[in-house]
Formats: structure tokens, sequence, C-alpha cells
């Protein structure tokens, strides 16, 4: 696949939680590791730590690293604690002259072909599931699309993950390897 841009071919996808960093590393939009990484710590500087410590033993150096840009912040606390765990990442992993490119949660998930639903799904949804409440539609609605980008890494790479958080990573990856791809 060549070079991301002016980054190079060495890329990683991150989707980080104050509670855990899933990741996908691709040379040349190729997956070569993943996985997720539980942060332990009874305080949020103590599961950064945590973070650092262990991404800095997987030896990964990214030329170019692609995040889930923050789109909606329903708690600033745990927003701020998130972007802690990103820089202590990021940091770990970046070398001299690494990019990092934040991408919206609906432009990597489309580039897979994880669309919006559409109304009508929606209203099928409803026919087959009665009498549910709201919150369980919403809720299906995004464990089918959770699924859809597990199903997705299989069917492209082969690869059974169980893990949603490392199926997001991949998405990430595969569209900073195909977007920044030179």
């Amino acid at each position: 696949m060549g070079r991301i841009g002016k980054y190079g071919s060495n890329a990683v996808g991150l989707d980080c939680s104050t509670k855990s960093v899933a990741f996908c590393h691709m040379e040349k939009g190729v997956p070569v590791r993943w996985g997720e990484i539980h942060l332990n710590g009874a305080s949020a500087f103590e599961r950064i730590f945590d973070a650092k410590q262990k991404v800095s033993v997987l030896g990964i150096e990214a030329d170019a690293v692609a995040i889930e840009a923050a789109i909606y912040v329903n708690n600033m606390k745990a927003s701020i604690s998130l972007a802690y765990v990103y820089g202590a990442v990021l940091g770990e992993l970046m070398k001299d002259n690494s990019g990092v490119i934040a991408v919206e949660p609906l432009k990597w998930q489309s580039h897979i072909g994880n669309k919006l639903w559409t109304k009508a799904q929606k209203s099928q949804l409803l026919v087959d599931n009665p009498g549910r409440a709201k919150t369980w539609y919403k809720q299906e609605v995004y464990r089918r699309r959770k699924q859809f980008t597990l199903d997705w890494v299989e069917a492209e790479y082969g690869i059974k993950l169980d893990s949603d958080n490392v199926g997001d990573a991949f998405g990430l990856a595969r569209y900073l390897t195909d977007t920044y791809n030179g």
C-alpha cells in the first residue's frame, strides 16, 4: 500500500477510554498487532500511568495515529480523563514527525460501510420488536452497528474479535491507511 501521506506506512488506530486502550497496528495496510489493554488503578492518574507503562512495552512506534474525535461531551470530568489517557498513549506511540488525525466516528464508520441507519431500517426494527422502550431501540441500533464493525473485521481480515473497542481501532486504522495513503 505504500506510504500514509508524508508519514509512512506504520499506522495505528486507537480507541481509548478511561478503563482500556484498544489498538490496531497496521504495516502497509496489513494488521500486524491488535488488542485491548485494560487499565488498573484506583484513580484516573494511576490508570494513566498504567496506560503509559503498558503501551511502552508494546514497542510500537507509529508513523501515523488515528484517534476517534470527541463529538458529544456528556461528562466534562470523564472527557478530561480521556484526554489524559490519549496524551499518555500518544506520547508512547509517536516518534519524530508522526502524524495524528482525529476522525469523527461517522466518518470512519461510513468508510467501512457502517452508515447511520435509515428511517426504513429503524421502522423495521420497531415492527420486528414491538412494545420495547425507546432506550431499548437506541441501544439495539448501537449494538447492531458495533456488531457490523466486528463482522467487517472478520470478513475483511479473517480475524474474529471479541471486543468492539478493538473493532473500532481496526476501523480507525483502515480509515487512516486508505485516506492518507500517498
